[in-house]
């Protein structure tokens, strides 16, 4: 349009001569100058503001994002464009506001995102594009310093779960992972109402006509492993989301379960390399909480060979939690030979079978042999309620 316009002033100039032919034509031929000196007068002279109402969330809860557009300059700001850009997979995408600034005015936006999925997320002005009036010359503004907000999982209570295989009715010397150790005699003491049989030293008691116990040496047991398959899924990234979110809520609930009822648990994930946490308190499980909401699932090594580097064919044999979701022919002998050497092991399989479409009758069998050895397993699909499956779902 300025180009037709710069042509037809030529030619007016050109075919009639004169002072306002002149006049028009020079008035015409400086304008990009001026646009472009205003627009960047304005450019320098616009500010804004973006800020967050808590940079946390629990997953479905709402973050709102305030944004304000202050125009500081002496002249009018005609095409200001604004991407604000979500940074992951929400329930609102990423939005263009096209709007115009008066001089020393300001406007004020809000901006409410309910976040699907657990994770870390880049919020706010991603870019702030500055046009002229002639509609010729672009100032972008790039925001290299993004909000972030974090998502959290849900927290599931669980509040009755068969997945331990210790009675965790037990006295809460066991329940924080002590034991008796047989094979040490600490003290001899006299027999109380209520002592075990098995304790009495017969000899002993033989000698001195009255029944007397023997106290063995409380000794620290292993820890319950959690080994957790951190591995991508080949689907799409919408797909891959809902899996590794349904994943870490089931992993979060376990773990929980396992804290509030006293038994330590080493949970083990592969994150670049392998990493474990010792999880045997609240505030243990909170900083499990934070890790588990932002970790990635980007596990570059089998999760096979991942549990056959964490466990031994010995006398020290851990109860073992296992979480994944794939179930491949590899895991499931590794799965039947540690169970066959004396390995209590439980499975959490989330199935990847509703985002797939179809059935994989393999992995089905495979799930239902299992039980049949010993091995509870829960099955949780997408569609699922994770609490119930993990309360009245193990076989």
């Amino acid at each position: 349009m300025y180009g037709s316009l710069l042509m037809l002033a030529f030619l007016f100039v050109y075919f009639y001569g004169g002072k306002i032919p002149y006049m028009l034509f020079y008035t015409v031929l400086a304008l990009p100058v001026v646009s472009f000196l205003l627009s960047a007068a304005g450019y320098f002279g616009f500010k804004y503001e973006q800020s967050l109402n808590n940079s946390s969330a629990v997953k479905g809860d709402k973050v709102t994002l305030k944004l304000q557009i202050v125009n500081r300059s002496l002249f009018i700001l005609p095409y200001v464009s604004i991407q604000i850009f979500s940074g992951g997979l929400l329930s609102q995408e990423s939005v263009i506001r096209n709007l115009s600034l008066q001089p020393f005015s300001k406007k004020e936006f809000f901006y409410d995102y309910v976040y699907k999925y657990r994770g870390c997320y880049e919020l706010g002005v991603s870019g702030i594009v500055v046009q002229d009036f002639l509609g010729i010359f672009r100032l972008v503004r790039k925001n290299k310093m993004p909000l972030r907000v974090t998502v959290y999982p849900r927290l599931i209570i669980i509040d009755n779960m068969a997945l331990v295989s210790r009675d965790l009715s037990e006295p809460i010397s066991n329940l924080r992972n002590l034991h008796e150790d047989i094979s040490t005699i600490e003290g001899i003491r006299k027999y109380n109402y209520g002592d075990s049989m098995s304790k009495i030293h017969w000899k002993l008691s033989a000698k001195m006509n009255e029944l007397m116990i023997k106290e063995y040496q409380w000794k620290a047991a292993d820890r319950t492993l959690f080994i957790v398959d951190l591995k991508r899924n080949p689907f799409t990234p919408d797909s891959n989301a809902v899996i590794e979110d349904k994943h870490i809520e089931a992993i979060v609930a376990v773990l929980r379960y396992y804290i509030h009822h006293g038994v330590a648990v080493r949970l083990v994930y592969h994150d670049e390399e392998i990493r474990s946490m010792d999880c045997n308190s609240p505030l243990d499980f909170e900083n499990a909480y934070q890790t588990l909401a932002k970790v990635q699932f980007n596990q570059k090594v089998s999760f096979t060979d991942l549990i056959e580097g964490q466990i031994d064919y010995g006398i020290n044999k851990p109860d073992i939690l296992l979480s994944t979701s794939n179930l491949d022919d590899r895991l499931y002998e590794t799965i039947c030979r540690m169970k066959s050497v004396g390995y209590e092991i439980s499975l959490v399989y989330i199935s990847p079978e509703e985002i797939m479409g179809e059935k994989k009758p393999d992995t089905g069998q495979k799930l239902s042999v299992l039980p049949e050895s010993g091995i509870k397993v829960y099955r949780i699909n997408i569609r699922d309620e994770i609490k119930g499956v993990l309360e009245y779902g193990g076989r």
